[in-house]
């Protein structure tokens, strides 16, 4: 039996204790196992450092100042090891099969660029954000004056298929893949590094896609 591709998760924390705690425990009761978790701690408490300080799965990282969440995600990267990223926002909480299942489907196709699930909030209710067009300039227009025609993705809600942008809050990609298509671009300190990254991984000659049967909450 060949052994499964090690995964590297990686989580910003920004003074959220609870929420960081929640998603760190829905990781660990993955069904799989050979994952290591990266977390980028931005300016936390000392008490919250020695907590995770003392699990064997985490790799923590102090940034004394906070740096940002493209470049946060970047340094997690730097110092991945394995196949696979995932990167999870620290207000996301993942079902048990989820990590498996992306494994699975990434290794079944070819071309697959950035790969990403269906979203909820706390209340049950699909986040639209979780399968979106390019936002050409029309499209981004529209979205300004609350018109949103055409700016999110007519993929049905629980199908899986090819989408153009996936959102950062969750995606999954080969390590390899991540560094060719120039990592998360920092001059965003937060919000559209993964419209960018996304539309770098189709200009690139990649797939992105969205599985709809899957779903992870994020509290947002």
């Amino acid at each position: 039996m060949l052994d499964k591709p090690s995964i590297a998760i990686i989580i910003i924390n920004w003074k959220k204790y609870e929420l960081t705690r929640n998603c760190i425990n829905s990781v660990e009761k993955s069904s799989f196992k050979n994952f290591k978790i990266i977390l980028i701690d931005n300016e936390s408490k000392k008490e919250f450092s020695d907590e995770i300080n003392k699990k064997d799965k985490i790799h923590l990282i102090k940034n004394e100042n906070n740096e940002g969440f493209a470049r946060a995600n970047n340094i997690g990267f730097a110092n991945a090891r394995g196949k696979f990223l995932l990167f999870l926002n620290p207000d996301t909480i993942i079902g048990e099969n989820l990590i498996e299942n992306y494994v699975k489907f990434y290794s079944s196709k070819k071309n697959v660029g950035l790969l990403s699930c269906r979203m909820v909030d706390g209340r049950g209710d699909f986040l639209p954000e979780s399968k979106r067009n390019t936002p050409t300039k029309s499209i981004a227009l529209k979205k300004i004056f609350n018109m949103n025609t055409g700016y999110y993705s007519e993929l049905d809600t629980y199908e899986f298929g090819k989408v153009d942008v996936l959102c950062g809050a969750n995606i999954f990609v080969e390590k390899n893949k991540f560094n060719e298509l120039g990592k998360f671009n920092e001059k965003y300190f937060m919000y559209g590094e993964d419209i960018e990254l996304s539309v770098k991984s189709k200009l690139n000659g990649y797939e992105n896609y969205y599985l709809g049967k899957n779903s992870i909450i994020h509290f947002k």
